[in-house]
């Protein structure tokens, strides 16, 4: 029987489309930083697809790679977990091997300094574009703003040549302009529009 991964809860580990291949193992051998595939607690019918976090007395906890918490339930033997040991994508057969796991522990730490850089970071990367000292600059760069149509009614976007770089947000009277271009670029004026 082929196994097809086709939801994004294990990105980019396995991806959609991805054929899962298995093996049996013993419920005891299974091992932090395993991924396996499961019946769903909820439905017999549903197969999960994801890696052991850790365990405690009621089971294995299990989570996706790109979800943020666990699973609410535990794993366990009644729900027949198989361990994925490989994968063919497209052409490529892929072993998934034990180094996995620090892969996986390198994309948590990427996402939470993606949390500290938005906590610590941005709120003085912002002052700093406040106080316009990179204004003068502003000459450097030779801005335009482009209007699309969209459902929702008309979309102001600022663009540097070919980039994009801000939107205006017409609910919060707002640009957004992106990093770096916020400390050099005057987000143009919009109540005359």
């Amino acid at each position: 029987m082929d196994i097809i991964c086709n939801g994004p809860s294990m990105k980019p580990t396995l991806m959609p489309g991805d054929k899962i291949e298995t093996e049996e193992v013993i419920f005891d051998d299974l091992q932090r930083g395993d991924i396996i595939i499961y019946n769903s607690p909820e439905s017999i019918r549903l197969n999960i697809i994801h890696r052991i976090s850790g365990h405690d007395a009621d089971g294995l906890i299990t989570r996706g790679d790109n979800n943020v918490w666990t699973d609410p339930y535990r794993v366990r033997p009644e729900h027949h977990p198989l361990k994925v040991v490989a994968i063919q994508r497209g052409s490529r057969h892929i072993v998934i091997a034990k180094y996995s796991i620090i892969l996986h522990l390198l994309r948590i730490l990427q996402k939470k300094a993606s949390f500290l850089k938005r906590k610590y970071l941005y709120p003085i990367y912002s002052a700093v574009a406040d106080l316009i000292i990179f204004y003068p600059a502003a000459c450097l760069f030779k801005t335009e703003v482009r209007k699309f149509k969209r459902p929702k009614g008309i979309e102001f976007q600022l663009f540097l040549g070919k980039r994009r770089i801000g939107v205006f947000q017409a609910f919060e009277k707002k640009w957004y302009i992106r990093f770096p271009w916020r400390m050099f670029v005057k987000a143009p004026e919009m109540d005359k529009e």
